[in-house]
């Protein structure tokens, strides 16, 4: 199946590093052509910032075509609630 998301923004919550869940549906979907912006957790954030300007990253980022993963936004993305009901 070949999903062309070209033109489509893709917002994918809960990623901190190169190797979870939400890493791997990023790359994903950047292979399907979406522009990715990432939600991670306050903590992490200056962490994952920090790590994707290194080199050692530049494997996890390599899309199928051979191109690099872009990333057009990381905010930092916390929830709280009132009572365990919310």
């Amino acid at each position: 199946l070949t999903v062309d998301l070209t033109g489509k923004v893709a917002f994918i919550a809960g990623v901190a590093d190169t190797s979870g869940y939400g890493w791997a549906i990023a790359k994903e979907l950047a292979n399907a052509g979406a522009t990715i912006v990432i939600g991670t957790w306050p903590p992490v954030l200056k962490l994952f910032q920090g790590a994707l300007r290194k080199k050692a990253t530049d494997e996890a980022r390599k899309l199928d075509d051979g191109s690099m993963m872009e990333i057009a936004k990381i905010y930092p993305l916390d929830a709280m609630y009132d009572v365990p009901e919310d």
